[in-house]
């Protein structure tokens, strides 16, 4: 399977999870003209790695989960680019945090929620 399929310059592998491989789950929503289309995995993060996945979506109060599994408890943070989204010296804001269990596997996914540090759901307009 090829590491990098959603951009190719990346250190850490993304690839689209499939059945057959035993990544992914189908689920209606992701079906597309009766075709299931995958989720993409980002697999291979390291402690202290920094990943941008930019998205726009419309107006509106959001509740955010992180699709994970993982071999061990981890803590992982979201934040928002406040300033110089263009540039390499962008200002954040930290939105919260996953905090993600030790699920005993690569392919046993589940949703985490996105808290704050005392475990409070968050709520991103």
């Amino acid at each position: 399977m090829e590491r990098n399929q959603y951009r190719t310059l990346d250190r850490v592998g993304t690839v689209q999870g499939t059945k057959g491989g035993g990544f992914d789950t189908p689920r209606p929503y992701r079906t597309v003209s009766g075709r299931y289309v995958p989720d993409y995995i980002v697999a291979g993060v390291q402690p202290g790695d920094w990943l941008n996945y930019t998205r726009s979506f419309p107006n509106g109060n959001y509740n955010v989960y992180l699709r994970t599994s993982s071999q061990g408890r981890q803590d992982v943070r979201l934040d928002q680019v406040t300033a110089g989204s263009a540039t390499s010296n962008q200002a954040t804001v930290l939105r919260g945090e996953f905090l993600v269990p030790n699920n005993q596997g690569l392919t046993r996914f589940r949703y985490v929620p996105l808290t704050d540090s005392a475990g409070n759901l968050q709520t991103l307009p």
